[in-house]
């Protein structure tokens, strides 16, 4: 589907026919016209009919602690870590203790505008 900017539905039906760019594509309308279009433009559509189960919602599921629980595992650089048993720490004690400032700071002397 791309997006409409004449009159009529936001969103119309269409086939990319060219690929112009990573960005851009020609996209040709059910009626045939062709229209250009930018990959923020063009949504990817599944039709009604072709779906098994007609009729079914599909909607974002949000995420559980036991589906959190049952995903698999994670590979960091050969280190298999499971969300499960990574160990939870609280962000208070993850900090680093503040680093003393090694540099020295010159000192500001008020100014003496206002002073008449």
């Amino acid at each position: 589907m791309y997006r409409n900017y004449s009159v009529g539905p936001k969103w119309l039906p269409g086939v990319v026919s060219k690929i112009l760019s990573p960005l851009i594509y020609l996209i040709e309308s059910s009626n045939g016209t062709i229209v250009k279009r930018h990959s923020n433009q063009v949504i990817s559509y599944i039709p009604t009919h072709c779906l098994p189960g007609v009729g079914l919602t599909l909607s974002p599921v949000p995420l559980s602690p036991e589906v959190l629980r049952e995903s698999p595992p994670v590979v960091h650089h050969d280190h298999v870590v499971t969300p499960a048993d990574s160990p939870i720490t609280p962000l208070s004690s993850s900090l680093p203790s503040p680093c003393l400032n090694t540099r020295p700071k010159r000192v500001i002397q008020p100014r003496k505008i206002l002073d008449l």
